[in-house]
């Protein structure tokens, strides 16, 4: 009799043990978290309880620490040209599930053209775990060509060139609403003028003024679910509005200021190893907004190959999409195609002056979030190679 009543508790407690694994297995399939079934020494199952109690920790890991990572890399971009580029990027503070709070990244390049630039940007958690103070600044100087203020104008070939000096400084107060609301209050000064205009330069300018200072106040509103989690495989969504007031008590100008530009992107993974990214962007200022603080067309990120000042104007809207492969790991080919059109009140919207873009790119990744890039962009009559750091976006 006791020898079967023994029996019987043996095979209750093996078929609790196997229910146990394949309760977990089935959970695991349905959480990125891993689950590898260890049994349980017999020996100190009886300190089981007395262990759990000890190490039951409800809050996530809080830890203090500071991570630095420095890297020197060439650049190129059509209207900078072939340069260095130094970044610093400064993690610090405490550090949640391994996240940490606070950020500082500080960067410099300077090109053979005469260009440099200086900039540091971050923010950091404030004590109430859920505000954070953001800041943005930069220095810099960049010798320009400037093609005309108009479209008709920049479609020709001929130029002018000058040097755009400058610096400015933006600082927010950012409020988490909610898991994927962002609401951010702006404050910004900035500060540029042209200096060394050759004739052609001159004969463009006309009467434009050729310096600008002032000060700005703005709300920037953010949706975002978009969420990183391995090289090439990201998902989600975010939406960006942020618009800017520039009265005129606090500019060089003799009118009040202001401009609103946004963005929208969409992530979804594919096939294995696809990703495919999807932006579209726009952005409109008010009509006395001085040459230089107007939109220009062609950068690092959007419409890439087009020189950064040819085509500027007081609306701008584009859209681009891009879909990337992953190989070997770390090795990223994309290719992506965009249209974006550009224009002032004086020179309006038409469908003939729509700007394709399109071209191919490799990324090397060093983990996740970061990776040395190489794109070759193609426009209307146009090309350019830009290296860098970084995705586009």
């Amino acid at each position: 009799m006791l020898r079967r009543a023994l029996i019987t508790i043996l095979a209750l407690v093996s078929a609790a043990e196997i229910r146990a694994q394949s309760l977990d297995t089935e959970m695991a399939d349905s959480t990125p978290i891993d689950y590898v079934y260890t049994p349980l020494d017999q020996a100190s199952s009886a300190k089981l309880g007395l262990h759990f109690f000890k190490n039951l920790d409800l809050e996530p890991e809080l830890t203090h620490r500071t991570n630095i990572s420095i890297a020197a890399l060439p650049t190129y971009t059509p209207h900078r040209g072939l340069g260095i580029g130094l970044s610093g990027d400064i993690r610090y503070g405490q550090h949640r599930n391994n996240v940490p709070q606070n950020r500082v990244y500080i960067s410099a390049s300077a090109s053979l053209t005469g260009c440099y630039e200086i900039s540091i940007d971050g923010h950091h958690l404030l004590p109430s775990g859920i505000d954070r103070l953001r800041y943005d600044a930069s220095i810099f100087s960049e010798p320009t060509r400037l093609y005309g203020l108009d479209y008709a104008t920049s479609q020709q070939g001929s130029y002018g060139n000058y040097t755009k000096r400058g610096f400015n400084i933006e600082i927010g107060y950012s409020i988490r609403a909610s898991e994927h609301l962002t609401l951010c209050a702006l404050a910004d000064y900035i500060a540029m003028r042209t200096t060394s205009p050759n004739r052609r330069a001159e004969e463009i300018l006309q009467h434009h003024p050729r310096a600008y200072s002032g000060a700005g106040i703005g709300l920037e509103v953010e949706f975002s679910t978009h969420r990183v989690y391995e090289v090439n495989e990201q998902r989600g969504i975010r939406l960006n509005i942020k618009g800017l007031l520039r009265p005129n008590v606090l500019n060089s100008g003799n009118h009040t200021l202001w401009g609103i530009n946004s963005s929208f992107n969409i992530y979804k993974p594919l096939w294995r190893g696809a990703l495919l990214r999807v932006e579209i962007w726009g952005e409109h200022l008010s009509k006395h907004t001085p040459w230089m603080l107007r939109s220009a067309l062609g950068n690092d990120f959007q419409m890439r190959g087009y020189y950064a000042s040819r085509y500027n104007g007081n609306t701008q809207i584009g859209t681009q999409v891009e879909l990337g492969q992953l190989f070997l790991n770390n090795l990223v080919i994309a290719g992506w195609g965009a249209v974006a059109t550009i224009f002032s009140p004086n020179d309006k919207a038409s469908w003939h002056k729509l700007l394709p873009n399109y071209g191919v790119g490799i990324r090397w990744h060093a983990n996740a979030t970061s990776a040395l890039r190489l794109d070759l962009g193609f426009g209307k009559r146009t090309w350019g190679i830009i290296l860098g750091v970084d995705r586009p976006f």
